[in-house]
């Protein structure tokens, strides 16, 4: 829904699909009833949200219409592969391990004191994820890394264009009541020191920028128009332009 918000003032038409008939997005944007013939009539497709139908994303992506590539919703639908890649880049995290079942969960508290257990897979906003040692998780594998107290949360958008281009957004402050995000203000006291580490996960991936929430977005575009469809619930986007060969489209 915020996608189509921002691009209200301009030719655009968007589709989105989401499973839950009350979906924010169909408040601005088009119902896709079909989804692959909805893939077929946009211009571009994109997602923002890693539990999406990955059969959905990969016909965009045969197609040359997915945004971002493929290789990044198959990574946010591993937490595990996710941590390893942000650790490759210079990205600072908690220290974190992976056990094989609730029991080695458990046992990690031995080391890191309180922690959190969370599913590889399937979780967000919470669901899939464990206070330990005062609750058991479930399943197995499951990520474990250390619990951070954590006194403010900022985001900052980062958005590349496939020529490259790079543009950060303002940082913006994120405000929680008993756990739950309540707000975000982008009248923010500075920060006590420069943080960089958005500069370093977006320049050292091939990545257009964006945000997961749950939803894949196909779009097409006439001679003064574009449709822009999401499937599955919110991302944010760059500006289209051509595909140098450096970055991956297919």
């Amino acid at each position: 829904m915020m996608m189509c918000w921002a691009a209200a003032r301009m030719p655009m038409e968007f589709s989105a699909h989401d499973p839950d008939p009350r979906a924010p997005a169909y408040r601005c944007a088009k119902k896709a009833e079909d989804l692959l013939r909805a893939v077929d009539e946009a211009d571009y497709v994109t997602y923002e949200f890693e539990n999406i139908d990955e059969a959905v994303a990969d016909y965009a992506r045969r197609q040359r219409k997915l945004r971002p590539h493929i290789d990044y919703l198959k990574l946010k639908k591993n937490r595990i592969a996710e941590r390893e890649t942000l650790q490759s880049l210079g990205v600072p995290v908690p220290r974190w391990t992976v056990a094989r079942n609730p029991a080695e969960a458990l046992a990690a508290t031995e080391k890191f004191g309180r922690a959190v257990a969370k599913w590889p897979a399937g979780g967000y906003d919470g669901k899939g994820q464990y206070l330990l040692p005062w609750e058991t998780p479930e399943g197995g594998p499951l990520l474990v890394e250390e619990h951070v107290d954590l006194r403010r949360e900022f985001s900052m958008v980062a958005v590349r264009g496939e020529d490259g281009d790079v543009y950060f957004y303002p940082p913006a402050e994120n405000y929680y009541v008993d756990g739950i995000w309540s707000g975000t203000t982008r009248r923010l006291r500075r920060p006590p020191r420069r943080i960089d580490t958005s500069r370093r996960s977006s320049g050292g991936v091939n990545t257009w920028g964006s945000s997961p929430s749950s939803s894949l977005r196909i779009g097409r575009a006439a001679s003064s128009s574009m449709r822009l469809c999401r499937v599955s619930t919110t991302q944010a986007t760059g500006r289209w332009r051509p595909t140098p060969p450096s970055l991956k489209t297919t």
